[in-house]
Protein backbone atom coordinates (compact mmCIF):
# COMPACT_ATOMS: atom_id res chain seq x y z
CA UNK A 1 0.00 0.00 0.00
CA UNK A 2 1.43 3.44 -0.81
CA UNK A 3 1.18 6.48 0.90
CA UNK A 4 -1.24 8.29 -1.09
CA UNK A 5 -3.23 5.25 -0.13
CA UNK A 6 -2.90 4.88 3.24
CA UNK A 7 -3.39 8.77 3.74
CA UNK A 8 -6.86 8.65 1.99
CA UNK A 9 -7.64 5.54 3.97
CA UNK A 10 -7.09 7.60 7.41
CA UNK A 11 -8.73 10.96 5.97
CA UNK A 12 -11.82 9.04 5.00
CA UNK A 13 -12.02 7.26 8.58
CA UNK A 14 -11.50 10.58 10.04
CA UNK A 15 -14.01 12.12 8.03
CA UNK A 16 -16.44 9.49 9.04
CA UNK A 17 -15.80 9.50 12.75
CA UNK A 18 -16.81 13.24 12.36
CA UNK A 19 -20.01 12.48 10.74
CA UNK A 20 -21.01 9.77 12.81
CA UNK A 21 -20.58 11.65 15.53
CA UNK A 22 -21.41 15.62 14.34
CA UNK A 23 -24.80 14.65 12.02
CA UNK A 24 -25.98 11.16 13.65
CA UNK A 25 -26.01 11.67 17.29
CA UNK A 26 -29.17 10.60 19.33
CA UNK A 27 -31.74 13.31 19.94
CA UNK A 28 -29.21 15.56 21.90
CA UNK A 29 -30.48 18.88 21.75
CA UNK A 30 -27.88 20.25 24.38
CA UNK A 31 -25.12 19.11 22.40
CA UNK A 32 -23.28 18.08 24.90
CA UNK A 33 -23.20 14.21 24.57
CA UNK A 34 -24.72 13.53 27.90
CA UNK A 35 -29.11 13.29 26.46
CA UNK A 36 -28.60 9.62 27.07
CA UNK A 37 -26.97 8.91 30.23
CA UNK A 38 -28.57 7.64 33.67
CA UNK A 39 -27.06 7.88 36.76
CA UNK A 40 -26.35 4.60 38.42
CA UNK A 41 -28.90 2.96 39.73
CA UNK A 42 -27.56 1.80 42.87
CA UNK A 43 -29.58 -1.47 43.03
CA UNK A 44 -28.86 -2.29 39.60
CA UNK A 45 -32.20 -3.11 38.48
CA UNK A 46 -34.13 -1.60 34.92
CA UNK A 47 -35.07 1.74 34.82
CA UNK A 48 -38.98 2.11 34.46
CA UNK A 49 -38.64 3.52 30.94
CA UNK A 50 -37.26 0.07 29.64
CA UNK A 51 -41.11 -1.71 30.49
CA UNK A 52 -42.85 1.47 28.80
CA UNK A 53 -43.38 3.56 32.12
CA UNK A 54 -44.41 0.61 34.25
CA UNK A 55 -42.65 -0.86 37.16
CA UNK A 56 -41.63 -4.12 36.13
CA UNK A 57 -44.82 -5.81 38.62
CA UNK A 58 -47.36 -3.96 36.39
CA UNK A 59 -45.54 -5.43 32.75
CA UNK A 60 -45.30 -9.04 34.29
CA UNK A 61 -49.33 -8.86 35.30
CA UNK A 62 -50.30 -7.36 32.11
CA UNK A 63 -48.17 -10.56 30.16
CA UNK A 64 -49.98 -13.04 32.26
CA UNK A 65 -53.45 -11.51 31.82
CA UNK A 66 -52.49 -11.79 28.12
CA UNK A 67 -51.80 -14.94 27.94
CA UNK A 68 -54.27 -16.64 30.13
CA UNK A 69 -56.97 -14.52 28.94
CA UNK A 70 -56.52 -15.34 24.98
CA UNK A 71 -55.91 -11.90 23.93
CA UNK A 72 -53.38 -13.48 21.48
CA UNK A 73 -53.49 -11.90 18.25
CA UNK A 74 -55.65 -13.55 15.33
CA UNK A 75 -53.87 -15.85 13.17
CA UNK A 76 -53.76 -14.14 10.11
CA UNK A 77 -54.83 -16.01 6.81
CA UNK A 78 -51.62 -17.36 5.02
CA UNK A 79 -50.95 -15.55 1.80
CA UNK A 80 -50.71 -17.04 -1.20
CA UNK A 81 -48.16 -18.09 -3.23
CA UNK A 82 -47.77 -15.20 -5.65
CA UNK A 83 -48.24 -12.60 -3.15
CA UNK A 84 -45.39 -14.32 -1.67
CA UNK A 85 -43.12 -14.02 -4.46
CA UNK A 86 -44.43 -10.80 -5.71
CA UNK A 87 -45.97 -12.05 -9.10
CA UNK A 88 -49.29 -12.20 -10.38
CA UNK A 89 -51.21 -15.39 -10.44
CA UNK A 90 -51.22 -16.03 -14.28
CA UNK A 91 -47.36 -15.36 -14.16
CA UNK A 92 -45.15 -17.48 -16.59
CA UNK A 93 -42.50 -20.14 -15.17
CA UNK A 94 -39.82 -18.07 -16.04
CA UNK A 95 -41.29 -14.67 -13.94
CA UNK A 96 -41.96 -17.12 -11.12
CA UNK A 97 -38.15 -18.29 -11.21
CA UNK A 98 -37.04 -15.15 -11.31
CA UNK A 99 -38.78 -13.91 -8.75
CA UNK A 100 -37.82 -17.15 -6.55
CA UNK A 101 -34.27 -16.39 -7.38
CA UNK A 102 -33.95 -12.77 -6.15
CA UNK A 103 -36.30 -13.66 -2.99
CA UNK A 104 -34.17 -16.46 -1.99
CA UNK A 105 -30.90 -14.49 -2.28
CA UNK A 106 -31.84 -11.93 -0.29
CA UNK A 107 -33.54 -13.82 2.67
CA UNK A 108 -30.98 -16.73 2.74
CA UNK A 109 -29.95 -17.57 6.06
CA UNK A 110 -26.32 -18.16 5.06
CA UNK A 111 -25.95 -14.23 4.05
CA UNK A 112 -26.92 -12.86 7.78
CA UNK A 113 -24.60 -15.79 9.48
CA UNK A 114 -22.28 -13.27 11.42
CA UNK A 115 -25.54 -11.09 12.18
CA UNK A 116 -27.76 -11.95 15.58
CA UNK A 117 -29.44 -15.05 15.79
CA UNK A 118 -32.73 -12.82 16.03
CA UNK A 119 -32.01 -12.19 12.78
CA UNK A 120 -30.98 -15.31 11.53
CA UNK A 121 -34.04 -16.85 12.75
CA UNK A 122 -36.61 -14.45 10.85
CA UNK A 123 -34.46 -14.59 7.58
CA UNK A 124 -34.57 -18.83 8.00
CA UNK A 125 -38.74 -18.53 8.46
CA UNK A 126 -38.89 -16.00 5.42
CA UNK A 127 -36.77 -18.24 3.57
CA UNK A 128 -39.08 -21.13 4.07
CA UNK A 129 -41.77 -19.39 3.46
CA UNK A 130 -40.52 -18.48 0.04
CA UNK A 131 -39.44 -22.38 -0.71
CA UNK A 132 -43.28 -23.24 0.35
CA UNK A 133 -44.66 -20.94 -2.34
CA UNK A 134 -42.54 -21.68 -4.86
CA UNK A 135 -43.07 -25.26 -4.22
CA UNK A 136 -46.78 -24.50 -4.48
CA UNK A 137 -45.94 -22.44 -7.84
CA UNK A 138 -44.11 -25.48 -8.65
CA UNK A 139 -46.79 -28.08 -8.63
CA UNK A 140 -49.86 -25.16 -9.96
CA UNK A 141 -47.95 -25.17 -13.07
Amino acid sequence: MSAAQFLIIALCGAFGYWFVSKFLKDSDPGGDGDANKRPPDPQGQHSDDQFGGWDREQWQQQKRQQQTSGDEPAAEKPAEWHEILGVSPTASLDEIKRAYRGLISQYHPDRVDGMAPEVRALCESKSKEINAAYEKALTKR
